[in-house]
Formats: C-alpha cells, structure tokens, sequence
C-alpha cells in the first residue's frame, strides 16, 4: 500500500517477482528445494491475494538459481517486455540494530538491480522497510 500512498491512482496493476536461492543448504535433506519452493509461492500468494482484496489486479512470478540477481534480471527482462510501461519497486531492508555484515548482506541485491535496470532505460524505486 505504500505505492498507492506515495502515488496515489497511478498504479493500477502489480507483478511480485520471488527468487529462491539455490545453494547447499537447498539440496542438504529431502524435500529442502520443495520447502522453499513452497514458501516462495505461499509469499506471492499472500501478495496478491492482498492486492486482490483491495481491488488491485495482481499477479506473482517465482524463480530459482544459484544467482538470484541474473534470476531477476531474467524476470524482469520478462515483465518489461510485456509492460512496457511498467516501474519496479523494491523492498531495502533497514535493520534497527545491524552491523557491518547485515548491511553489506542484505543490502546489495536492490541496489544491483536498481543498476542493471538503470542501465538498461527502466526506472526502479527503493523502499526501505524496518526490520524490528
């Protein structure tokens, strides 16, 4: 809802694009890759229900690899050709208490794609969100 706050009747549709990260520990026991295939798909879910019940269309995409920024360059390479017209939004996370490790962790991803797109004529707006 931020979106509709900070720009009120523009935005009339929204695509949430999830990328779950491939690694060890996805493969470390039976069923891990299908655990979180499975969260990522409830999260997206959630959000367009969301939207939905607030009378916005929406729709959910989910990826997955070992490189979540070149799974989301390919997504959103896939959404700006279909809307055109589209602009991204991310979430940056801002900690209350973090240290030098859980900013550089947690903070590249968005800044990455802001780049990527940037360089490539879309436009992406950061939002930051607190984290407890």
């Amino acid at each position: 809802l931020w979106v509709q706050r900070l720009f009120p009747n523009h935005f009339k549709n929204f695509v949430f694009l999830s990328v779950g990260g491939v690694d060890a520990q996805s493969f470390g026991g039976d069923g891990a890759t299908r655990t979180m295939q499975y969260k990522i798909e409830n999260v997206l879910r959630y959000f367009v229900q969301f939207c939905n019940a607030n009378g916005l269309p929406a729709t959910g995409i989910s990826a997955y690899g070992t490189d979540t920024v070149q799974q989301l360059k390919t997504l959103t390479g896939r959404v700006m050709s279909e809307y055109p017209n589209s602009v991204c939004f991310a979430s940056q996370l801002i900690f209350v208490h973090d240290n030098y490790l859980t900013r550089w962790l947690h903070n590249q991803t968005a800044l990455m794609m802001q780049r990527h797109l940037h360089l490539q004529g879309q436009q992406m707006v950061i939002l930051p969100m607190k984290i407890g």
